[in-house]
């Protein structure tokens, strides 16, 4: 017999299926990759909770893990800054940073808010540059980019909004593994099958809207 774990591949809601993970062991990563940690150390997506004691382990990642981890990368692909940036004070020593996987970058500076003035500058790899406008940027590679995101997460994560928004996602978090719990012995062919893949479709989507604002959040000024 197939279990929950199994055979929610076979429905599009089941893309929501997680397993047993405890969210008080992501409290010291990062955002980013407590959703990895999430997925990929998640016993009931792994290649090996597929298996039989007749069947040799599979190592690697399912095509369930894959495709939660595409929907986590896509919240950040899909998000765009607001065109009207908050330019904080800066300097050539204290940067506006930007972040990319590229050598060299064209960024946008809203020169003036007032009126919406926008000019393009051509930005190098650790190289600060200066608009003419007189504000300074620097590009740097995203691991360094995340690392930052992650300075500033840690500085703003108690205010009322932010703590909400963690205690959003722990939430969704511990109800996703409740919900396993609950169906972990469930076949395709158990009463409610369905509307429990269907409630872990919806936990699912909490998650990532929680994880996306948090992502927000976390943009540099």
């Amino acid at each position: 017999m197939q279990s929950v774990g199994v055979i929610g591949g076979l429905r599009a809601c089941s893309r929501a299926l997680l397993g047993r993970f405890s969210s008080t062991a992501c409290q010291n990563v990062s955002m980013k990759e407590r959703m990895r940690k999430f997925i990929l150390e998640n016993p009931h997506l792994a290649p090996s909770s597929q298996t039989s004691l007749n069947l040799p382990v599979v190592k690697g990642v399912t095509k369930m893990q894959q495709e939660l981890l595409d929907q986590i990368e896509v919240i950040d692909l899909d998000f765009k800054p607001s065109k009207i940036r908050h330019i904080r004070p800066n300097s050539k020593e204290n940067p506006l940073l930007v972040g990319s996987n590229l050598e060299r970058k064209v960024e946008t500076c809203l020169c003036y808010p007032d009126v919406h003035y926008v000019r393009s500058i051509v930005l190098y790899r650790d190289l600060p540059m200066r608009c003419q406008c007189g504000h300074w940027f620097k590009l740097i590679d995203m691991e360094r980019f995340e690392q930052e995101r992650e300075k500033r997460w840690a500085q703003i994560k108690d205010e009322p909004e932010n703590a909400k928004l963690l205690q959003d996602l722990t939430d969704s978090e511990n109800e996703l593994n409740r919900l396993m719990d609950q169906g972990k012995n469930l076949t395709k062919w158990s009463p409610g099958v369905t509307q429990l893949l269907e409630k872990m479709a919806a936990q699912w989507e909490k998650y990532k809207d929680s994880y996306a604002k948090i992502r927000r959040q976390m943009d540099l000024p």
